[in-house]
């Protein structure tokens, strides 16, 4: 469209936010693995509160009125994720080496980076499938909004409008899932080789299953109250509700299942796992969204 050709510089944006955040991974990942909670709860706390923020910053100055418009929201962003990729750097007493900026200049300056091929083979064979599986993944969690888009026959948008919304009210359930995922990740890898560790995977999955149906029964018994949250013309659609929380219990469910692959470096089954959700959305909603619409999708998506 008109609106995406006119800024391409959007795209140079975007591109510097997902680079500082790439960099910040490895040592956020440090944090995980010291059980450092708190620092990394906050920092990434501040990243967010910082990015709103700022928006809201930049829209009482009245910058989205000008030629930039929506860019200032990237903006934010960048500023958020420079922000917070220096603070973490601030860390690094117990998570990377201080840095000698000195010392720094000189290696960029006079020295080759070098290649370990025997390493990098090991880090490629174990994480390549996961970053394909993690393709795959999002696509799990995104095309059932393009799939009502092009399958209702009739109102596609204004059902794309509430199923958008029913699926915010949804994502408590999904950080749920994050924190748990935040928290289960480094547990199990760091104990991967422990004699007990199928005995303690199926005690956090049985922990995860109790919680999470709490959290369910809580949203889904009172989701008329939930339905105040998203506009009038959005709550005809809250009856999906509940099957869009039980998808995202079974999200956190498989979440939990697939440390045994990643224990048994099999990695590669994570491309399995996902692109058989990938077909299933795909065939299910194919043959459910254009005879039951946004109703459709959410059985698809679970």
């Amino acid at each position: 469209g008109e609106a995406y050709v006119a800024h391409p510089e959007y795209v140079v944006w975007v591109g510097l936010i997902i680079l500082f955040d790439v960099w910040a991974c490895i040592p956020f990942s440090r944090l995980r693995e010291q059980g450092r909670a708190m620092t990394f709860v906050g920092l990434k706390a501040m990243n967010v509160v910082l990015n709103v923020a700022l928006a809201f910053g930049f829209g009482a100055a009245g910058l989205f009125a000008t030629d930039f418009g929506v860019g200032w929201v990237f903006v934010a962003n960048l500023i958020a994720s420079v922000v917070t990729w220096l603070a973490i750097l601030g860390t690094a007493d117990r998570t990377v080496p201080k840095i000698n900026w000195a010392l720094l200049a000189a290696i960029f300056a006079y020295s080759r980076p070098r290649i370990r091929p025997k390493l990098l083979r090991a880090v490629m064979l174990y994480s390549l499938p996961l970053l394909i599986s993690g393709i795959a993944g999002t696509a799990n969690e995104f095309i059932d909004r393009q799939l009502i888009k092009y399958l209702v026959p009739e109102g596609a948008m204004a059902q794309l409008g509430i199923y958008g919304a029913i699926t915010k009210i949804a994502v408590v359930m999904m950080l749920f899932y994050q924190m748990y995922r935040l928290a289960a990740e480094p547990f199990f890898l760091s104990n991967f080789r422990k004699s007990d560790f199928v005995a303690m995977n199926a005690a956090a999955l049985k922990y995860y299953v109790m919680a999470s149906m709490l959290i369910f029964l809580g949203i889904a018994l009172f989701r008329d109250v939930f339905a105040l949250i998203v506009g009038r013309s959005f709550r005809e659609g809250i009856f999906i509700l509940p099957v869009v929380l039980g998808a995202n219990v079974l999200t956190g469910v498989w979440l939990n299942l697939s440390f045994w692959y990643k224990r048994e470096e099999r990695t590669s089954l994570a491309i399995v796992v996902t692109g058989a959700g990938l077909v299933a959305i795909v065939a299910f909603g194919f043959w459910l969204i254009p005879l039951w619409g946004y109703y459709g999708a959410a059985w698809a998506r679970l």
